[in-house]
């Protein structure tokens, strides 16, 4: 079984990592600054111990100090001449200098040390800091380098600590996000994401439970929406031979001398029949389109729908004797929409007879935003009452938005359901300037 760990422990951990590769990052330095000493390319502070005998010669002095890492100078007693030297260029000014003070001087933390006898003069060169015996290394200070080293060191291990510790909490919270965006689909435990960490383990175990419910939620619902369709499937095939057969006997009806009185009730018969079918027409479109699949929608070309939709909606308002207009705001007519465009437009129609049925003029506005579409039916007619703008969207609300009552409560059911499929909703408003507004939205 995995090791686990909670939040706060693998911060501490990350501020360990820091703390322990700072240490080896400064044994490191102490190990390198070791080698280079013992090598012979670093000095290190210290005194020098090197004496200078009355009739010790030239030969021995340079053999001596060549074996040593610092820099010196010969000169001779009696003519101030150089005879033998190891220095920068820049430095033999200084050796000179005090060659001819015949005493120590300093220039910093640089010593120049004065010995001599009676035939030759030595000018030693030590510094109080370490520094590479190389002129051309020395133009880089020593302990600049080793704080140089050390800085970038430390920033190199604290980036890699954290980065390290970023990497596992984006796996983590991506995990959480993958999760997030699947629920409600189902998943094999094989697949499942697990976490080294006990918050995101407890968050991501939370996740595929509430998935694991959300899922079965869903198939539940499915299933009830495939036994409705079915239901209504069946009772409307049950229903249409009685239909049928009642049609049929007023048609015969019809065919024989009726009186007056008798041919209105023949009427009225046939109304109620017209008004029974519209209703198990309706009952059938809803019901399908509970059951059908969000994967099975097409896309369709917007501008050949707006020509169809505003083809139909004044056929529609000639034949309710009101006036109709169409405007749109949009400058995506020449693109695809992703839904289906049948649906669509029969839950506009809806909302289009609905306003007809009791406005003398009707408004049908297409607007966009970044995302969205917008089909708004404005009409001059009374407004909604305060129950219909909250229970409208529901299946089988009759009240008749305070306008009638000879609604089914399906149409603006099936509009929110046809708007909640593609990505938006319906919203029914009393527009300050009066009238009635039903704005349908729609993902582009």
């Amino acid at each position: 079984m995995t090791r686990q760990y909670s939040i706060r422990r693998r911060i501490y951990k990350t501020a360990a990592e820091i703390i322990v590769g700072g240490v080896l990052l400064l044994a490191a330095l102490l190990a390198i600054s070791a080698f280079l000493t013992l090598s012979g390319q670093l000095t290190q502070p210290k005194s020098i111990h090197f004496s200078l005998g009355a009739s010790t010669g030239k030969s021995t002095i340079v053999k001596a100090l060549d074996a040593s890492p610092y820099d010196y100078a010969v000169f001779e007693r009696s003519s101030g001449k150089r005879v033998a030297g190891r220095a920068a260029a820049a430095d033999f000014p200084r050796f000179e200098a005090t060659f001819l003070a015949s005493k120590d001087k300093e220039a910093g933390t640089v010593h120049y040390k004065f010995l001599g006898n009676h035939q030759l003069a030595v000018v030693l060169r030590y510094n109080d800091i370490p520094e590479f015996t190389s002129h051309a290394l020395r133009q880089i200070p020593y302990n600049n380098f080793s704080f140089v080293f050390l800085i970038l060191g430390l920033l190199l291990i604290i980036v890699y600590a954290v980065a390290k510790l970023g990497h596992e909490l984006s796996q983590n919270f991506r995990a959480v996000q993958e999760i997030s965006q699947q629920m409600g689909e189902r998943t094999e435990n094989e697949a499942r994401r697990s976490s080294k960490i006990t918050e995101f383990e407890d968050i991501l175990s939370h996740l595929y439970q509430k998935s694991e419910e959300l899922a079965a939620l869903i198939e539940a619902e499915q299933k009830e929406k495939q036994d409705l369709s079915f239901q209504v499937a069946a009772l409307s095939h049950d229903v249409k031979t009685p239909l049928t057969v009642l049609k049929g006997n007023i048609e015969l009806l019809e065919m024989t001398e009726l009186s007056s009185q008798q041919l209105s009730f023949l009427q009225s018969m046939n109304n109620s029949l017209a008004v029974f079918e519209q209703y198990f027409a309706e009952m059938i479109n809803y019901t399908r389109l509970l059951s059908a699949d969000d994967k099975s929608q097409e896309e369709f070309k917007l501008t050949e729908f707006l020509d169809r939709l505003s083809n139909k909606a004044e056929a529609l308002a000639e034949a309710k004797q009101t006036q109709f207009q169409f405007h749109w705001q949009i400058s995506c007519r020449q693109k695809e929409i992703q839904g289906n465009a049948l649906d669509l437009e029969r839950a506009l129609m809806n909302l289009l007879e609905n306003a007809c049925n009791y406005a003398e003029f009707v408004l049908l506005t297409v607007k966009e935003d970044k995302s969205q579409l917008h089909f708004e039916v404005w009409n001059n007619g009374p407004v909604y009452s305060d129950s219909a703008l909250e229970n409208a969207h529901k299946l089988f609300y009759s009240e008749g938005f305070g306008r009638g009552n000879q609604h089914h409560g399906i149409g603006l059911a099936f509009a929110h359901a046809v708007a909640s499929k593609m990505g938006g909703q319906l919203l029914l408003e009393n527009p300050t300037a009066g009238g009635a507004l039903a704005v349908l939205t729609i993902r582009k």
